[in-house]
């Protein structure tokens, strides 16, 4: 009875072209269904990608059976015996599992929204707590009734015991498709186990996920505003273009995690680890990523408008064409090694912050703070750092060939060996500054207070010194080739 009623359900579902196979094809049916007829068993039955939407299956014996990526939908499947059966990736929105044996299924990025089981259906606790997710996302255990507990296999009087002890964590297979869901408010304890989940486009805004893993899981395009997650596992896992703005992520940890495009404004990362993590074109603006790692991540195009990155770590990481604005704090934070050529930091406070060996060509440092840090190796040719205070810092090995400096504080800095050659230094305050053995040629010093200051062994060849202050001036082994005096008489050619 039961493979004629598979094969009579199949016929209802799809019509006469579902039969309309090649002369092999339809002979192997055949023969599978004299084959059934007489066993009465369907032990590994390839039903792979078929079409049984709305399919009558009620009480059908489809053990071991291959219903991989199955259009499902609306199907009755009560009563069905299914252990065993491979139903990874199929379609079972609005079926009707109640009372079907589904023990040992593969179940695997298959759609269970809607679905009808009962405390007669067959399924392994976590799958039964997925299919509890998916369907009955905002009932918690005071507010469930006695009738809606009946109807939940997974609420068992002894699961119910122990969440209300707060001992139960909800463990969900690997890979279970949760696309799309309405998790809107959803509290899970601690320490659940998501890992893999399909959450694309699914709403968790207001959500509590704390300490849950969410290792490898789909949430492209998911809702996840005003979620909190504290200390979330979110390793591997794909979040581009999702929305987690006002979310609290503290001490997440998102390393190797996609996040380009994603919505980051006004969420809480602090000491959250996003080493190797991607980031492009993210809105981090008024985020707070005090102490966080973003070792060698990928932040080109990231909006990091009024973000805090106090004391946080960048690395190596790519901060190409990042948009920034004179709110956004980098104080005492590691940026060694990254790429912030061509970049907007005018009024950045960079105070303190490890910038050895950072690319700032051409970048825009107008009146940022610079105090104490450590700029050695950096590569600041070209850019604008007139206004800017330099004074005390180590510039040793520094390349400002053509920077602008102009109005800049450099006083008592050490510019040992520096190439300042064709910089703007007009203006600038240069008293008991070092330059020895520095390159200045042709570099503009008109009105420059260089009082007390070391030039010796450096050379100066058509620079220009109009109306500067020379004042206890060191010139010894100087070159002052063609030089223009303060006096504004040209020292005599070299030639």
């Amino acid at each position: 009875m039961h493979c004629l009623s598979i094969m009579a359900g199949l016929a209802v579902a799809v019509g006469l072209p579902f039969l309309m196979k090649s002369p092999a094809l339809a002979q192997e049916e055949s023969s599978r269904v004299l084959r059934l007829r007489e066993t009465r068993d369907c032990g590994s039955c390839s039903l792979r990608e078929a079409r049984l939407r709305d399919a009558y299956l009620r009480g059908a014996y489809l053990r071991n059976a291959d219903l991989r990526n199955a259009d499902l939908r609306g199907a009755d499947l009560k009563d069905a015996y299914l252990q065993g059966a491979d139903l990874r990736g199929a379609d079972l929105r609005d079926a009707d599992l109640r009372g079907a044996d589904l023990r040992g299924v593969r179940l695997d990025g298959a759609n269970l929204t809607g679905t009808r089981i009962d405390t007669n259906t067959q399924l392994a606790a976590e799958w039964c707590q997925a299919w509890e997710l998916i369907n009955t996302p905002n009932i918690t255990p005071d507010a469930m009734t006695a009738n809606q507990a009946l109807a939940i296999p997974c609420w068992s009087e002894t699961a119910h015991d122990a969440r209300a002890a707060d001992e139960f964590a909800m463990v969900l297979p690997s890979g279970v498709n949760l696309s799309h869901t309405n998790l809107e408010n959803l509290t899970l304890d601690e320490d659940s186990d998501l890992e893999g989940a399909n959450l694309s486009s699914a709403n968790l805004s207001g959500s509590v996920l704390n300490n849950a893993n969410l290792q490898d899981a789909d949430l492209a395009f998911a809702n996840l505003q005003d979620v909190t997650l504290y200390g979330v596992n979110f390793e591997d896992a794909d979040l581009s273009a999702a929305d987690l703005s006002g979310s609290i992520l503290i001490e997440g940890n998102f390393e190797d995690a996609i996040l380009d495009h994603a919505n980051l404004e006004r969420t809480l990362l602090n000491s959250a680890n996003l080493e190797d993590a991607s980031l492009r074109y993210a809105n981090l603006t008024d985020s707070i990523l005090v102490d966080a790692n973003l070792e060698d991540a990928d932040l080109f195009g990231a909006n990091l408008g009024r973000a805090n990155f106090t004391r946080a770590t960048l690395e190596d990481a790519n901060v190409r064409a990042v948009r920034l604005n004179s709110s956004t704090v980098f104080f005492n934070a590691d940026l060694r090694g990254t790429d912030l050529g061509g970049a907007n930091l005018q009024g950045v406070d960079l105070g303190t912050a490890n910038l050895v060996r950072v690319d700032l060509s051409g970048a825009t440092l107008r009146n940022a703070n610079l105090q104490g840090t450590q700029l050695q190796r950096a590569d600041l040719v070209e850019t604008d750092l007139s206004g800017s205070d330099l004074s005390y810092l180590d510039l040793t090995g520094v390349d400002l060939q053509g920077a602008n400096l102009a109005g800049a504080n450099l006083s008592h800095a050490i510019l040992h060996r520096v190439n300042l050659e064709g910089a703007n230094l007009q203006g600038a305050d240069l008293t008991h500054v070092d330059l020895a053995g520095s390159n200045l040629r042709e570099a503009n010093l008109e009105r420059a207070n260089l009082t007390n200051a070391d030039l010796q062994g450096a050379d100066l060849q058509e620079a220009n010194l109009l109306g500067a202050t020379l004042e206890g001036i060191q010139f010894d082994r100087t070159n002052l080739c063609s030089v223009i005096l303060p006096s504004g008489i040209p020292y005599p050619s070299c030639d």
